[in-house]
């Protein structure tokens, strides 16, 4: 009982090589998949990095950020400048019909005509032109919200019912 670390060591002297080289056999273990795990994000890192003159990835992320961020305001700058046209396109004239018709039987060629321009609101002109063997008579009826200032022709309401339809 009076053995002395040395000689336990001694007499088990197998065992601990056989678990000095487990134990080295592990760390080379590791010390490859740690290597495998390096390399992988030292390509990672590159990829990330590609076309950067020197800069570190704190200072790439933070250019990114800033690019994303001016990207935003320009969009959101896009979409107000859609909403304005979007509104102003509303205004334009967007259903237009003419009807030609004879307005008097002794007239042929349809040379009579009512003209209907409008917007998407309704708001816009009518436009008539009546022709006879004599003289040629212009009238105008503005629109506002689907409604005539004055009374309409039967032509003159077919140009507003064909100018919505389109």
């Amino acid at each position: 009982m009076d053995q002395t670390i040395v000689e336990v060591m001694h007499k088990s002297a197998g065992g601990w090589i056989a678990a000095l080289v487990a134990s080295n056999v592990l760390l080379f273990l590791a010390v490859i998949a740690l290597t495998i795990r390096s390399w992988r994000l030292m390509q990672l890192y590159t990829r990330l990095t590609r076309g950067a003159s020197g800069a570190n990835l704190e200072e790439l992320l933070l250019e990114y950020a800033d690019t994303v961020h001016k990207t935003a305001d320009r969009l959101s700058e896009a979409e107000r400048a859609i909403e304005r046209l979007a509104e102003v396109q509303r205004r334009c004239v967007q259903h237009v019909a003419v009807v030609r018709y004879d307005a008097f039987e002794d007239v042929g060629g349809e040379q009579s005509f009512a003209l209907a321009a409008l917007d998407e609101r309704g708001v816009g002109v009518v436009l008539s032109s009546v022709y006879s063997r004599s003289d040629v008579r212009v009238y105008a009826k503005e629109m506002r919200n689907g409604k005539p200032s004055h009374a309409l022709s039967s032509e003159e309401q077919r140009a507003i019912a064909r100018a919505r339809e389109s």
